[in-house]
């Protein structure tokens, strides 16, 4: 077997130019981690292969489908499992991360926070942390990760460590904060904004916004705004305007972003969409 197939293949990244929020992905066959410990958090996934990994005097296997979590400071080691090829990703939080985190949820960030699960089987925290590091890779709504960042760690700070949040959180007016929400995204659709822009002008946590636009509405501020720049864009495709130009009018970065979000919620893409009414008008 060639040597270079032994090695350890590890790239790190940050999610943007103004974030130093740490990603990282790694590949090898037989490397083996001896005992050793980090001083920030490691929250990991495997996309192919299986982890063999001891933490906390247990001995575990990882296999995809699982997030494991190493807290700082705690010992542990890491190998491919029979030296067969393992592919993992991780979010590599430092302390400062998740304290802005809580702060931003209204939690007490007073105290250090302990993950109380080390290794997790949970859908739906599963689907968010493979899409927070899809999203890390390439060009991304802001709104849209800030979002995801803070539900995913919501999840995990209710479930799985020592912080609780606290039960009466649904409060004050909502009515009025989803009104101003809404209107907000509407007046703001055709740019990019952050999670904190929205939540200064609805004068809410972003935690408690996120919760209370689901709970009324059924989507997430960030799915309504995707909804909402889709209307749009149809009405812009049925007077026979360009793709990409529409896709800029509406927010989206470029066209192949606009395909994306265009095709799941119409069940076509928008030159298929565009050209019935095109076809139908003799346009």
């Amino acid at each position: 077997m060639d040597k270079k197939e032994h090695s350890l293949q590890f790239k790190t990244w940050n999610h943007s130019s103004d974030s130093d929020l740490n990603f990282c992905e790694g590949r090898y066959i037989d490397f083996k981690f001896p005992p050793h410990f980090h001083e920030h958090y490691v929250i990991q996934i495997v996309e192919y292969g299986i982890i063999e990994w001891s933490c906390q005097r247990r001995n575990i296997k990882t296999e995809p489908g699982i997030i494991s979590i190493i807290n700082p400071g705690e010992i542990h080691t890491g190998s491919s499992y029979e030296e067969k090829p393992l592919y993992y990703k991780s979010i590599r939080p430092e302390l400062r991360h998740l304290q802005d985190i809580l702060a931003i949820l209204d939690l007490p960030n007073n105290k250090t926070p302990e993950f109380t699960s080390i290794h997790i089987s949970h859908p739906s925290l599963l689907q968010k942390i493979k899409e927070l590091t899809t999203f890390s890779t390439q060009e991304h709504d802001i709104l849209q990760f800030d979002s995801l960042l803070i539900e995913f760690f919501l999840q995990l700070f209710e479930q799985h460590s020592n912080i609780k949040c606290p039960s009466n959180s649904m409060r004050y007016q909502d009515n009025q904060k989803i009104s101003r929400a809404i209107s907000f995204i509407k007046e703001n659709f055709d740019r990019q904004f952050t999670l904190e822009e929205l939540s200064l002008f609805c004068q809410a946590e972003a935690c408690y916004l996120i919760k209370l636009f689901k709970k009324r509405v059924g989507l997430t501020p960030y799915q309504y705004l995707r909804n909402y720049r889709i209307e749009i864009a149809k009405k812009k495709l049925q007077q026979n305007i360009a793709l990409s130009q529409v896709a800029l009018e509406v927010g989206f970065f470029d066209q192949s972003h606009f395909h994306r979000n265009f095709k799941p919620l119409t069940g076509m893409t928008p030159f298929q969409y565009k050209r019935q009414f095109c076809t139908r008008f003799g346009a």
